[in-house]
């Protein structure tokens, strides 16, 4: 007479195959649940330069006035010193995303500046991972943009700051305004 176990058509294991067995599994659901997973499986094939002008667009978007012909705009998401290297296929994927759903077109870059802000500050405002997405997107295009970051020569067009420091005391053309006034007779600083 056969037991229960051999009609399901089961077979013995012991206790620490079965915890592993359950560990595994739940490891392996934990990880391919994740919400960021989720968006970079749903994420399409897009060409490095749609991409680049999806992510200028963006960056104008956020700081206007921001040369989106600069060849080293974007160089801030390809960077990989920075973190965010790799959320920026979910970024553009994202903006694709919300273009179409929003304005049923499907190029952000194309829109016009009401449209991208509009697309930028409804997932602001939905909130969730995506809000954390573009925030640290926001943040570095802000930095990208004042720091000057990716200019040959350090300076900040956007808020008109020129760095023309060459290491050298009298590198600026106005460098009399950072010199001490004169406090003696034979033209010493103090």
């Amino acid at each position: 007479m056969e037991t229960k176990g051999e009609q399901l058509g089961s077979t013995n294991i012991n206790r620490r195959e079965a915890l592993s067995r359950c560990l595994l599994g739940t490891a392996g659901c934990l990880v391919s649940c994740s919400p960021l997973n989720i968006l970079a499986a749903k994420s399409t094939f897009i060409s490095k330069q749609n991409e680049i002008d999806i992510l200028g667009a963006f960056m104008e978007t956020i700081v206007p006035g921001l040369d989106v012909n600069h060849p080293g705009l974007t160089a801030v998401f390809y960077d990989k010193y920075y973190r965010f290297t790799k959320f920026r296929k979910i970024l553009v994927n994202d903006i694709i995303n919300q273009t179409r759903k929003l304005f049923s077109v499907n190029s952000f870059e194309t829109l016009q500046r009401e449209g991208r802000e509009k697309i930028v500050q409804h997932v602001l405002n939905v909130g969730g991972i995506m809000k954390k997405v573009y925030s640290g997107a926001i943040y570095l295009t802000q930095i990208t943009a004042y720091a000057g970051l990716y200019n040959r020569n350090y300076s900040s067009p956007i808020i008109d700051f020129k760095a023309e420091y060459s290491f050298e005391p009298t590198s600026y053309p106005n460098y009399k305004d950072f010199l001490g006034d004169n406090q003696t007779i034979d033209g010493n600083y103090s």
